[in-house]
C-alpha cells in the first residue's frame, strides 16, 4: 500500500515464487475453480522494495505455542483483509506499507513429534508455552517454583507435627492436623477452555499441514510517530482472526529491510512460526467482488469476467468478429463457416443507442463479403448518413461491383418492387401460385372472408402479382374477358370464371371492395404508388442479384414517411427477399433488420417467424438490431426466444434484456454481472456452434471502426447512379400507371 506526492493511493498484490515453481504455479491457477480467471503480470522486484531510510520493521507472531490455532471462518471472506486495506486512507503522501509473507513447508514428522509433546503437556494439566524466553513466562515459572517449595515445606511441617502428638498424646485418638497450602490458579488454560472446549480449529490443527511462516510489517514515513501508529494499525488488522491463538505484532531490526526488498530470508528462528493451510489461507485470501468495489479508487483490478473461448470460436478460416482478452492476452475471435446449416441461424445484436451495434453489423457484412463471399440485404429504415450510418459505411468499405444500392428515398426515380422477376427461377405456375399467396396474405392480413381471398389469389396468379391489373380485372369486365382467352393457369381462370358467373353487377363489387380498399391503401399513397404500381423493370433482379452474393442497400426514408407507409414498405421487402430465396435463386444472404419495432406488423411478425425457422435450408439469416425486448410485442419476443438465435449482447441500461437471457448466460454470468461486465463497443456472445449447441459466454470486443482497418472511398456517387440505372424517372411512371388504370 503506498500513497505518493499526489496523494495518489495505490494497493498491489505480488506473489514471488522460484524458477522451477513458475510454471507449476501458473498451470495450477488456470485449472482453479476461483482464481482460473485472474491475470498474472510479471513484475521486478524493484516494484516491491522499500528504502531502509525512516523505515520501521515490525513481525507478526503467535502468541501461544503452535497447536494452537487462529480463528478460521471462511463465512468471513472479507476478514481481515478488509480491516488490513482500510489501513490505506490513514496514508500520507509518501507513506508505505509493506506486508511480506513468506512461508516454508514443515517436515511432517517434526511437526508430530512437536505437536504429541505439546498435547502431552496439555493433557497433564498444563498449558504447552512457546519454546522463546519472555518474562512473563518467567514470572510465571518463578511463581510455580516457590509455590512448590513452601508447599513442601507446609507438608514436612504437617508430618512433624502430627509425629509428635501420635507420640504424645497416644493414648487418645485425635484429628491429624492440616496446614492450608499455597494454590495459584492456571488462568491461561482457564483462558482457552473458556467455552469449554478448545474448539475444532485447535483440535484439527495437528493432523494438518503446516508451513514455517515469516510475516513482516515494514512501514516508511518520515514521521516517526505516524510509523508507530501505522505498525499498530497493521497489527490491529488481525485482531479478527483472534482464536485460540492470536497474531501480535513485535518490532524487529532494520536488516530485515534488505532481506524482504532481496527475497533472501535468512532468519534464524529457533521458535518458528508454523501456521496450517487453514490458517494461511486466511492470510493469503484475495479482495471479493465487494471489496474490488469498494476500494476501486486505490485497487486497480480486471473486474472483466474472462473465460477461455470455446476453440470452435477460434479458428481463423471463420469470419472475423473481434477480439477477446484472456489472462492478459489478446486472441481473435471468428464465426465458424464450416456448417452453413449452422452459419444461417438467426443473430441478433441487442445494446443502447450509440453502444456500437450498427457499427459492429457493418464490420461483420463487409468481414462476410470480402473474405468469404457472403451476401447481405440491407433493410436501412434509419438510413443514417455517413460514417456513422450502416448503409453508408457498407458502401464506402467495399468495391463497386459488389454493391448495389437502391435508394427508395429518390422520389424523382422510383424503383419497381413487383415479383415478376421471381418466376424465372421455377416453374411459373407454381411460382405465380405462391406469389398470389404471399401477396393474398400481405392485402388481407387483418382477416376477411375465405371467399374474398380465393378471388384475390386467382386474380394475383392472372394478374402477375401486378397490384394495377389486379384492379383493372375487378373493374374492367372486357379485360377480364381479354386475359381470360390468354390464360394458361387453371386456378387463375377458375377464379375470373367464377367471379363473371356472380349473378349481378352489385355482387361482384361487394366481392370486389375488399381488396380494391387494400389495394387502395397502396395505389393512393405517394410514396407507395410508384414502387408497387409500375410495370415489370427486368433491370430489378434480386435472384441474380443474391445468386452472386450482392450486397444489397434498401434506404428507406422513414424520417420523411408516415408509419403505414414504413410498416408496408418493410412487410413487402421481406416477402420478396424470401420468396426470391425459396424460388431456387442460390447464393448466401443475411439480412439485415434494424429497430424492428420501428416498423413491426403482425403480418411482419409472422413471415419473420417463417424466415427464422426456414431460414437455413435456403441459405438466408436474419440479423435484428434492437435496445431492449420491451420495444417489441410480445409476440415478435416470443418468436425471438424460440428460435435458437445467436445473441450479441453489448452495453445496456436494461437489466430486463439480461435477464430474459439468464438460462443462457449462466454459468459465466448472472444478469447483473453481464449488465455490469459490458462497456461500449464491446458484446457478450451467446454462440450456438456447428452441432447447434450454445456454448460457454464470452465477453469480447468488437473490431475497431471499419474505415480504420480497410481502404474506404466515399461512393455516394454510386448511389446517385444506382438511382438512375434501377429506377424510372417519376413523370413516366405516373403516367403509365395513370394510362393502364383506365383500361
Amino acid at each position: 500500500m503506498m500513497c505518493d506526492e499526489n496523494e495518489q493511493r495505490q494497493i498491489q498484490f505480488y506473489m514471488a515464487v522460484t524458477d522451477t515453481f513458475n510454471d507449476t504455479l501458473k498451470l495450477r491457477l488456470a485449472n482453479h475453480d476461483q482464481w482460473h480467471n485472474n491475470t498474472l503480470t510479471e513484475a521486478s522486484t524493484d516494484d516491491v522494495n522499500v528504502t531502509p531510510n525512516n523505515t520501521s520493521v515490525g513481525e507478526l507472531r503467535l502468541i501461544r505455542n503452535n497447536i494452537f490455532s487462529l480463528r478460521c471462518n471462511y463465512s468471513e471472506q472479507t476478514s481481515p483483509l478488509r480491516n488490513l486495506m482500510d489501513v490505506i486512507r490513514q496514508l500520507k503522501p509518501g507513506d508505505k506499507v509493506s506486508l511480506h509473507m513468506r512461508f516454508e513447508a514443515y517436515p511432517r514428522m517434526k511437526w508430530k513429534r512437536s505437536a504429541d509433546y505439546a498435547w502431552h503437556i496439555w493433557n497433564n494439566d498444563k498449558v504447552p508455552q512457546r519454546n522463546k524466553i519472555k518474562p512473563a513466562n518467567a514470572v510465571q515459572s518463578a511463581s510455580k517454583l516457590v509455590t512448590g517449595t513452601v508447599n513442601q515445606i507446609v507438608d514436612m511441617t504437617e508430618d512433624v507435627v502430627n509425629g509428635i502428638e501420635q507420640s504424645v498424646f497416644s493414648t487418645r485418638k485425635s484429628d491429624q492436623i492440616t496446614i492450608g497450602r499455597l494454590e495459584i490458579k492456571d488462568l491461561e488454560r482457564q483462558r482457552l477452555l473458556v467455552d469449554g472446549e478448545l474448539g475444532s480449529d485447535t483440535m484439527n490443527k495437528q493432523n494438518r499441514p503446516v508451513f514455517k511462516s515469516s510475516l513482516y510489517v515494514l512501514i516508511h514515513s518520515e514521521d516517526r510517530v505516524r510509523r508507530d501508529m501505522l505498525i499498530q494499525s497493521v497489527g490491529a488488522s488481525f485482531v479478527e482472526l483472534n482464536g485460540k491463538n492470536q497474531l501480535v505484532i513485535e518490532p524487529r531490526r532494520i536488516g530485515i529491510v534488505d532481506m524482504c526488498n532481496h527475497l533472501q530470508y535468512n532468519v534464524i528462528d529457533r521458535d518458528p512460526v508454523l501456521l496450517s493451510n487453514e490458517e494461511i489461507g486466511k492470510l493469503v485470501q484475495l479482495p471479493t467482488s465487494d471489496l474490488q468495489q469498494e476500494y476501486k479508487d486505490v485497487l486497480e483490478a480486471n473486474r472483466t469476467v474472462e473465460v477461455e473461448v470455446p476453440s470452435v470460436f477460434t479458428d481463423d478460416k471463420g469470419i472475423y468478429m473481434g477480439d477477446v482478452v484472456y489472462r492478459g492476452e489478446s486472441k481473435p475471435v471468428f464465426l465458424p463457416t464450416k456448417d452453413d446449416d449452422m452459419l444461417f441461424t438467426p443473430r441478433a445484436f441487442v445494446a443502447s443507442p450509440r453502444a456500437g451495434k450498427d457499427m459492429a453489423i457493418v464490420n461483420f457484412i463487409v468481414e462476410a463479403k470480402k473474405k468469404h463471399n457472403i451476401g447481405t440485404v440491407i433493410l436501412d429504415a434509419i438510413d443514417e448518413r455517413g460514417e456513422r450510418g450502416m448503409s453508408d459505411s457498407v458502401r464506402d468499405a467495399l468495391n463497386q461491383d459488389d454493391v448495389i444500392d437502391l435508394n427508395l428515398g429518390d422520389y424523382e426515380y422510383p424503383i419497381y418492387l413487383g415479383l415478376q422477376d421471381i418466376a424465372s427461377f421455377k416453374s411459373a405456375r407454381i411460382i405465380r401460385n405462391r406469389i398470389a399467396q404471399e401477396l393474398t396474405s400481405f392485402l388481407m392480413g387483418d382477416g376477411d372472408e375465405h371467399r374474398t381471398e380465393d378471388y384475390l389469389q386467382g386474380f394475383a396468379q392472372a394478374a402477375n402479382a401486378d397490384p394495377v391489373m389486379i384492379r383493372s380485372l375487378l373493374t374492367n369486365a372486357q379485360l377480364r374477358e381479354k386475359v381470360l382467352h390468354e390464360l394458361n393457369d387453371e386456378e387463375a381462370i377458375d377464379a375470373l370464371q367464377q367471379f363473371n358467373e356472380l349473378s349481378s353487377d352489385s355482387m361482384r363489387a361487394t366481392v370486389a371492395a375488399p381488396i380494391i380498399t387494400r389495394l387502395n391503401k397502396i395505389q393512393r399513397d405517394a410514396f407507395l404508388k410508384p414502387l408497387f404500381g409500375q410495370r415489370y423493370n427486368p433491370k430489378i433482379t434480386w435472384g441474380k442479384w443474391m445468386n452472386e452474393n450482392k450486397v444489397i442497400i434498401v434506404r428507406i426514408p422513414s424520417r420523411d414517411l408516415g408509419p403505414m407507409a414504413v410498416k408496408t414498405i418493410m412487410h413487402w421487402l421481406t416477402l420478396v427477399i424470401f420468396l426470391t430465396k425459396i424460388s431456387g435463386c442460390g447464393g448466401r444472404t443475411y439480412c439485415i433488420f434494424n429497430e424492428p419495432h420501428q416498423y413491426e406488423t403482425p403480418g411482419l411478425v409472422s413471415f419473420l417467424q417463417r424466415m427464422l425457422y426456414e431460414g437455413p435450408k435456403y441459405r438466408i439469416a436474419p440479423i435484428f438490431a434492437f435496445y431492449d425486448f420491451k420495444k417489441l410485442t410480445k409476440d415478435f419476443t416470443d418468436v425471438l426466444m424460440s428460435s435458437g438465435v445467436n445473441w450479441h449482447l453489448g452495453n445496456n441500461s436494461s437489466l430486463d434484456v439480461f435477464t430474459r437471457l439468464k438460462d443462457v448466460l449462466t454459468p459465466t454470468f448472472t444478469p447483473e454481472e453481464a449488465k455490469e461486465q459490458v462497456k461500449r463497443f464491446q458484446f457478450i456472445a451467446v454462440w450456438r456452434d456447428t452441432s447447434g449447441e450454445y456454448q460457454t459466454p464470452f465477453l469480447y470486443h468488437a473490431p475497431p471502426l471499419v474505415y480504420k482497418r480497410y481502404e474506404t472511398r466515399y461512393n455516394s456517387a454510386l448511389t446517385r447512379e444506382h438511382s438512375k440505372r434501377y429506377g424510372r424517372p417519376i413523370n413516366d411512371v405516373l403516367r403509365d400507371i395513370r394510362l393502364r388504370s383506365k383500361i
